[in-house]
């Protein structure tokens, strides 16, 4: 007779510690691959003054595509 409460409460017990496994696996999976895609994809905005020249803007690209950190312009 006191061995169905045991039971249950092992039942309980297991069902619970599973639960929070899979929880803290799927939290860890998603945490990894939001913080690797946040790496890949930088983007930079530059904003020119309103009287920028012509041979400015120009010397500005320049300058980014010898940088070679910059991928596209």
């Amino acid at each position: 007779m006191k061995i169905a409460p045991l039971k249950i409460s092992l039942f309980i017990v297991i069902t619970v510690s599973i639960t929070m496994i899979v929880a803290g696996l799927l939290f860890y999976k998603n945490l990894v691959g939001l913080l690797g895609a946040w790496n890949q994809s930088s983007k930079m905005s530059v904003f020119l003054k309103v009287d920028t020249t012509k041979e400015d803007r120009n010397e500005i690209i320049l300058s980014l595509q010898k940088n070679p950190n910059v991928t596209a312009v």
